[in-house]
């Protein structure tokens, strides 16, 4: 028996009102019970093959989804979505439900700077997507022995001074060491998360999100200001000065961004730096496969030093310094091909 095809459902509709008896191919009494499953694949619209061997003993099925390639040719030529225009607008719905009042309440803490820059859109997002890979190259010339960056001749360490010009974060004040950690029972309580329901001795970013949103969302009279600036606190903390891998913030932290009077009185330069030196150490140690911190410090700070692209134009002379660079790919990909392992860069001190 030779090959037949059935391509379309005018065929099938042809051989019924032909009012013929001979069963169809694609029958029980022909095919068997294994081959239902085809009929109903064809029943939804898919283009199937049926070969008969020429000794009618055997039936071997040949079927491709006509449907999955046609999706897929589609999906190519469908425009993918922007989603840098969706998180800028989820940015801005979120913006825009933020009280005055809270506007306040941040603009006198240490962190006003670098929240004005996100508040009103100093930087786009794509200016602040990082490439792991630059990062990574980077990465490759800090000798832990010395604890600093060596590229060739050059020694190199970031400093809290660093840290300041780049944040504008305080550089004098109490210094709280996250590395020793109070056992679970002498953990200060939380304005507004319960301590049973922590599993461990961190909040994560989700939490941290969905106890905002929360708040956002209640009617402008009912929405507590104060605990929406705290949140932001966090949420900058955990996501950008302090992050780790999961991304959550650790409780001592968080206690001290619900005490908004005191927040200030902290040296957050150094606890910053100690907090990315004490990742970095422990990534090297344990051959981690994410750094704790702040690793946007490491990829601003090594443009301010090499000055290896141009700052952004208008933003030359901006405070704080971070604002000056795009951190999108830092490093020209033919040219980190040929020179995988070394950077040759002129430090500005």
């Amino acid at each position: 028996m030779g090959k037949q095809v059935v391509s379309s459902s005018s065929e099938e509709d042809a051989e019924r009102s032909s009012g013929s008896e001979q069963p169809s191919i694609f029958s029980d009494e022909v095919i068997g019970e294994k081959f239902k499953k085809i009929k109903k694949q064809r029943r939804s619209g898919r283009k199937m093959v049926i070969q008969e061997s020429s000794d009618d003993e055997e039936t071997t099925e040949h079927y491709y989804l006509e449907e999955r390639a046609a999706d897929k040719k589609k999906k190519s030529h469908r425009p993918k979505k922007n989603k840098e225009n969706k998180k800028q607008k989820t940015a801005t719905k979120y913006r825009e439900k933020i009280p005055q009042r809270t506007w306040d309440l941040l603009a006198q803490t240490t962190f006003w700077d670098t929240i004005d820059v996100f508040k009103n859109e100093k930087l786009t997002e794509t200016q602040l997507r990082k490439h792991e890979l630059d990062f990574e190259l980077i990465m490759k010339h800090y000798n832990k022995e010395k604890n600093k960056f060596i590229f060739g001749e050059i020694e190199a360490e970031i400093t809290v001074d660093d840290v300041y010009s780049l944040f504008h974060i305080s550089t004098e004040g109490e210094v709280v060491d996250l590395k020793n950690k109070p056992p679970r029972n002498k953990w200060p309580d939380s304005k507004y998360f319960e301590k049973g329901r922590i599993s461990k001795d961190n909040i994560k970013r989700p939490q941290l999100e969905t106890e905002l949103s929360a708040e956002l969302n209640k009617p402008e009279k009912n929405q507590d200001a104060e605990k929406i600036a705290s949140l932001i606190l966090m949420y900058l903390l955990a996501v950008f000065f302090f992050s780790r891998s999961g991304t959550h913030l650790d409780w001592e932290l968080i206690i001290i961004c619900e005490n908004l009077e005191e927040i200030n009185k902290y040296n957050w330069s150094k606890m910053v730096l100690d907090f990315l030196k004490d990742g970095i150490y422990k990534y090297i140690r344990d051959k981690a496969q994410i750094y704790s911190g702040c690793i946007l410090l490491v990829v601003y700070w090594f443009l301010e030093k090499t000055r290896v692209r141009n700052k952004i134009t208008g933003n030359e002379t901006s405070t704080p310094r971070f604002v000056r660079w795009s951190i999108k790919e830092i490093f020209d990909r033919e040219d980190v091909q040929k020179k995988p392992t070394f950077l040759e860069v002129k430090f500005y001190i």
